[in-house]
């Protein structure tokens, strides 16, 4: 259901070259692909982002929204990723 979204922040943070497919599949590890998701620690959405760095990547990305939004959470998990690569 989120694929669309998964295509076009892979491809922005990584390229056309990466399979989009590996991050829906970390989505899908993380949360199910459940966008209220919440650990007991207090990461939150499909990408299992902490609130601290959702909002450090926030401070970036002026178009990022809540936290809880799916489209910003998928995306600030990529672009995360893309940090940690």
């Amino acid at each position: 259901v989120y694929d669309p979204i998964f295509r076009k922040y892979t491809k922005r943070y990584f390229g056309v070259a990466t399979d989009w497919r590996w991050f829906k599949a970390q989505g899908m590890a993380e949360s199910d692909l459940v966008p209220t998701a919440r650990s007991r620690v207090g990461a939150r959405g499909i990408m299992q982002l902490m609130p601290s760095t959702y909002a450090a990547i926030a401070s970036q990305q002026p178009q990022f929204r809540r936290i809880d939004d799916p489209e910003w959470n998928i995306a600030a998990g990529i672009a995360h990723d893309r940090y940690l690569w």
